[in-house]
């Protein structure tokens, strides 16, 4: 399977990722930049609670929150760089999240 862009109209669209978490898809797979679709998640909005909201679903699910993108930047330096909420980066921290 090849890599995927996971940055079309559907990466702000909260129900949308629901949705793509029951397909049984792989969770870590990247796109061209290395980033996973829980990276572009992070890196498509800026509303904390929405990214809470999605966070727990997505750890239910199995994704690798120390995965690296291209840059080398780990889903925790995303969020913090996007300026998320401190309970957005306290709960990644609490799953394991590295930076």
């Amino acid at each position: 399977m090849g890599k995927k862009d996971h940055r079309d109209g559907t990466s702000s669209n909260t129900e949308a990722f629901r949705a793509f978490l029951k397909t049984g898809e792989d969770l870590n797979e990247t796109d061209e930049n290395g980033n996973s679709l829980f990276a572009n998640f992070i890196f498509s909005t800026k509303s904390s609670s929405r990214v809470a909201d999605v966070l727990s679903a997505f750890i239910e699910a199995g994704v690798d929150l120390n995965s690296k993108n291209k840059a080398g930047k780990t889903i925790l330096q995303l969020a913090k760089e996007q300026k998320l909420e401190d309970d957005v980066i306290q709960l990644l921290q609490e799953h394991g999240a590295k930076e």
